[in-house]
């Protein structure tokens, strides 16, 4: 069980990056230097739905990460 919720919680964190890079994308290089420009494009429907994406895979990742990762007992000696 611990595997395969290590492995999805990799995933969602692959995911969710990959989602977070495309809203980089979208806004473009001028948004890091221009913060007039980059809430201008924030403001777009594609702009806002990618971020709508990338925050909900953030919000999975992080209950999957509270609730869902079987630990492993502790050793006692």
């Amino acid at each position: 069980m611990r595997r395969h919720g290590v492995e999805l919680d990799t995933a969602l964190t692959e995911a969710m990056r990959a989602a977070y890079a495309k809203e980089r994308t979208l806004v473009g290089p001028k948004g890091y230097t221009d913060r007039i420009h980059r809430r201008k494009r924030l403001a777009t429907p594609a702009v806002r739905r990618a971020t709508e994406d990338a925050e909900e895979l953030l919000t999975a990742r992080e209950d999957h990460r509270l609730h869902g990762v079987q630990r492993i007992p502790r050793r006692t000696f």
